[in-house]
């Protein structure tokens, strides 16, 4: 089985186990943007700018880049996804941005080349694996940027392991155990810092890291997600 198939494969297992936990759960961390998205908000110093979001969800970030007077293009596997994230940033009508949302693979879409002020994802890269899924997103990334551009990103990290809910495989993957609810047998690839100067800073300047926290979900009560969020900016080409 060639690469590009097993990517194939795997980009579209993620969109079904989303698309059941969308349809389960709804907006399953509500509405308000999350860290990340408001770190990129601070960042970001021009109006107007052009922001491409993978893996946008259900659009709680999306809508707070548009309140922002931002414009997005957005990724995403899950069509309850998508069909969430339009009636949310329809049923709000006092943003200054635009958004144009759409189902596919980032990492194989035609993007527009060297265009974005901002490539931005949120709780992503650890849903990756060890497939090269991860590498492909970073020289995709890279692509599409323009030099100077900012890369917001963020990633559960190695704090996140919770030995009650989770089992490390033998090929260095997290594994959900099966009494969690929704998450039986999800893999998850935990993050630190010295990885994302790895996958990154070969075409990247590394600004910051910063860390937080935020809710798992809403029906994973008493337990938050850890994830690291990396600021870089895209080196001249």
């Amino acid at each position: 089985m060639s690469a590009v198939l097993k990517q194939e494969i795997e980009t579209s297992k993620i969109g079904e186990f989303w698309d059941g936990r969308y349809r389960s759960e709804g907006k399953i961390w509500g509405e308000e943007p999350s860290p990340t998205a408001e770190l990129l908000i601070d960042r970001i110093h021009r109006t107007s700018a052009s922001i491409v979001e993978i893996g946008f969800g259900y659009g709680r970030d999306t809508l707070a880049f548009c309140r922002a007077g931002h414009n997005v293009d957005g990724y995403e596997l899950s069509v309850e996804g998508l069909n969430i994230a339009y009636s949310l940033l329809g049923s709000h009508v006092q943003f200054g941005g635009r958004s144009h949302l759409m189902i596919g693979d980032f990492n194989s879409g035609r993007v527009p080349i060297g265009e974005y002020d901002a490539v931005y994802s949120h709780r992503t890269l650890h849903l990756m694996g060890n497939n090269g899924l991860v590498s492909a997103f970073a020289r995709h990334a890279a692509k599409v940027i323009k030099p100077g551009g900012l890369l917001v990103i963020s990633a559960r990290d190695t704090r996140d392991f919770d030995p009650d809910q989770m089992v490390v495989r033998n090929d260095g993957l997290t594994e959900y155990k099966p009494h969690v609810p929704g998450r039986q047998g999800q893999l998850i690839s935990l993050w630190d810092e010295a990885r994302f100067h790895q996958v990154f800073e070969r075409k990247f300047n590394i600004l910051e890291f910063q860390q937080e926290q935020e809710p798992e979900a809403q029906n994973n009560p008493g337990k938050d997600a850890k994830f690291t969020i990396m600021v870089a900016e895209r080196r001249p080409l």
